[in-house]
């Protein structure tokens, strides 16, 4: 019979253990990796988001720049503020932020939330209308600070009508 050496069953205790410890290290790396990314992917969502929202109003304004075209009325789409383009059809554009999302909705009705398109998600949303332009304010989370991405857009042909309220 084989005499048990204890030396042999303390280097094998301590192989297994090196191997729980390697294990569980590998574990936390590729879990603190996946959160990480996780991080930058929605990081560079949001300001992709932000981005495009920005572009999109600016292009809207700039295709319907006319006299009396361009109007923000407080309590239009769902008692939510709304940036209201007119065409010469009749038709009118409303752009409002309503519950973490930017809406359009291009009608020659009352405007409702059923009528409206979802665009893109935000997290913040505000319009200033000013006497020759307008400012957008966007606020969105990078790296756990808050960001403020705003644009003034001067109109060109004078064509703003008055806030109402």
């Amino acid at each position: 019979m084989k005499k048990y050496n204890h030396n042999s069953a303390i280097e094998s205790f301590l192989v297994m253990l090196l191997m729980v410890v390697f294990t569980a290290a590998t574990s936390l790396i590729i879990i603190q990796g996946k959160l990480a990314f996780e991080r930058v992917t929605e990081n560079k969502s949001q300001d992709e988001n932000s981005r495009i929202a920005l572009s999109y109003i600016n292009k809207r304004i700039r295709q319907s720049d006319q006299k009396n075209g361009i109007q923000l009325i407080d309590n239009s789409v769902e008692g939510k503020e709304a940036l209201v383009i007119k065409n010469d059809l009749g038709f009118e554009t409303y752009i409002f932020f309503y519950d973490g999302m930017l809406y359009e909705c291009y009608t020659d009705e009352a405007p409702t939330i059923e009528l409206s398109m979802p665009l893109v998600a935000l997290d913040y949303l505000d319009f200033t209308l000013e006497p020759n332009g307008i400012t957008m304010e966007i606020i969105y989370e990078l790296h756990g600070e808050d960001i403020l991405l705003d644009q003034y857009i001067a109109f060109r042909s004078k064509g703003v009508i008055d806030v109402q309220e």
